[in-house]
């Protein structure tokens, strides 16, 4: 699979709320530094997205 294609793999699971590295679900979450988008599957995995909030 070429570079290209995984970008689009990982960019396509998260606009469908999958987690790109362990397909669990994306959820919003709300931190000291403000709300963002993780894994329900946290502590275990520990993907974030900084730059989106669910709205």
């Amino acid at each position: 699979m070429t570079l290209q294609n995984e970008n689009h793999n990982r960019n396509q699971k998260i606009r469908n709320n999958v987690c790109p590295s362990c397909n669990g679900k994306l959820v919003e979450r709300s931190g000291k530094l403000g709300r963002f988008i993780g894994c329900s599957n946290y502590p275990k995995c520990k993907f974030i997205l900084k730059d989106r909030v669910a709205r």
